[in-house]
């Protein structure tokens, strides 16, 4: 029996349909694979490698193009951020050496708003000579690592000033990269450890989908963005909690005493510290000492060295007289994702820093 000329009508309907969202699907997967970066899908990013230099242990992984730390990435033939920098340093330039962990880094904050390319346009305003900023600072570096980079990599470069940023993990032990890529932490146990992975990223990546959202990057990338969208959600709740909490507690940065170094940073970040800054000296370039730090110990330990080493130092929290706690600064000018501070704050930091340099007389003279 022949179907009706309505249930015809209505299966040809239907088939277009199918037909047409199937057409739609497909383009639409092609143009995400054609225009969003296959790096995308890797948020867990394995863009690490372990290098020989002694004490540096590892760099980011050298020519990578791609999106890392939630932002697009570009590194040199070094594995450090940013593009090629000549060893030979072009005439009427000033140059600094920008040493730290993820904060210098910039972790989450396109390039161009990191500290260091700010620290550059606002120096570059005075006319008076071409300064470029290199940035050495790699995640999870420690203090160690650090001086080991200024070593190897920054002064080799000829830097006319060397700004050091360090934060809480100075002294945390260094680091390893496995032939993967894949950032563990420092560790004297042979225990096997999971790779360091940061937890908000790690929330994104969808460890347990469907078969069809594992290899169709259109389903993927509307599953990234949307993990993406509930995550900085549930940051902002958790901001919004612990700012109640600490509503009737004292702000963070009071006044103390500088005291004696801690047992525990005097070898893991008071000595190297202490060592960068006598190298420098040694080859005639100053120097600035910046702490990402609400610790007493650390506060304590950089007053110590600006007094016994006679340099300026600066603390990067007071920069935000706002925020009277953690929770506060990162509701103000955190990511939104992740526990970094975003473009914003690193404007603020290289105005600060800006500022310091033209009072401690350290840029050529208009």
């Amino acid at each position: 029996m022949e179907k009706s000329e309505p249930t015809r009508r209505f299966l040809y309907i239907i088939l277009t349909l199918l037909l047409s969202i199937g057409i739609l699907f497909i383009a639409a997967e092609g143009i995400v694979r054609l225009l969003v970066p296959q790096e995308t899908f890797w948020p867990i990013s394995n863009i690490y490698q372990s290098v020989n230099t002694p004490g540096v242990s590892y760099t980011l992984k050298p020519h990578f193009q791609g999106t890392a730390f939630g932002v697009d990435l570009i590194t040199n033939h070094l594995g450090f951020r940013g593009p090629e920098w000549s060893v030979a340093k072009p005439q009427n330039t000033f140059r600094i050496a920008l040493l730290g962990d993820s904060h210098a880094f910039g972790y989450g904050v396109p390039f161009k708003d990191t500290v260091g390319e700010k620290l550059a346009d606002l120096l570059n305003t005075r006319g008076d000579a071409h300064y470029e900023v290199l940035n050495f600072a790699v995640s999870a570096y420690n203090s160690q690592q650090e001086l080991a980079v200024l070593r190897a990599y920054a002064l080799p470069h000829h830097p006319d000033l060397v700004i050091v940023i360090a934060s809480s993990n100075d002294d945390d032990p260094t680091p390893f990269v496995d032939q993967d890529g894949w950032l563990y932490g420092g560790f004297s146990s042979a225990t096997p450890q999971s790779p360091l992975v940061d937890e908000s990223i790690q929330k994104i990546q969808p460890a347990t989908a469907s078969w069809l959202t594992k290899h169709s990057h259109l389903l993927l990338y509307f599953y990234w963005l949307k993990k993406k969208y509930q995550l900085a959600n549930q940051s902002q709740e958790q901001r919004r909690q612990l700012s109640h909490s600490a509503a009737t507690q004292t702000c963070w940065l009071g006044p103390f005493f500088a005291g004696t170094i801690s047992d525990r940073l005097a070898q893991s970040v008071y000595l190297p510290l202490k060592t960068m800054i006598h190298e420098v000296k040694k080859v005639g370039i100053p120097i600035i000492m910046a702490n990402f730090n609400a610790i007493l110990d650390y506060r304590q330990l950089f007053a110590h060295l600006a007094e016994e080493e006679q340099i300026p130092t600066l603390e990067l929290l007071a920069l935000f007289p706002e925020a009277c706690s953690w929770a506060e600064l990162l509701e103000q000018f955190g990511l939104g994702w992740n526990n970094h501070l975003n473009a914003a704050a690193h404007q603020r930091w290289a105005i600060a820093l800006a500022d310091l340099l033209v009072k401690q007389g350290y840029l050529p003279v208009q």
